[in-house]
């Protein structure tokens, strides 16, 4: 699958379009796959090494926290998410990865797309729907 990557901080120049192996299920997560992904101010501060003081801001750095997608398989402890829900969502932008063709997240982390909203307007509404 397709991932954006930095290996030095900066602006959109320092953005890489990388293959990597598509994310494992494990038995407490659920596996999207991304139909829209957004840029929020702690994703692009992420990337110009604004929150490099944060444990964990290591690079090699996937990016991405804003995602919506439908979901392509669960873990087996999952049971409020269905192969085929149309989800939304925010995964931590420390851990970043929501800039790729699949995220992995937990159940907490997601809600179901309302029927009157496209996918890059539902990738818009998580984090700032939080804070």
């Amino acid at each position: 699958m397709k991932a954006v990557e930095i290996n030095e901080y900066g602006g959109p120049e320092v953005l890489n379009i990388i293959e990597v192996e598509k994310p494992a299920v494990d038995d407490n997560n659920i596996l999207v796959e991304v139909k829209a992904s957004s840029v929020n101010p702690v994703d692009w501060k992420v990337a110009k090494g604004m929150l490099k003081f944060i444990p964990g801001q290591k690079l090699p750095k996937r990016l991405g926290s804003d995602f919506a997608g439908v979901v392509a398989e669960v873990g087996s402890n999952i049971s409020d998410f269905q192969i085929g829900d149309e989800v939304y969502g925010v995964i931590s932008a420390i851990k970043g990865g929501a800039y790729s063709n699949f995220v992995l997240a937990e159940s907490h982390q997601l809600s179901i797309k309302p029927k009157n909203i496209d996918f890059a307007d539902a990738a818009t509404i998580p984090l700032a729907a939080l804070t």
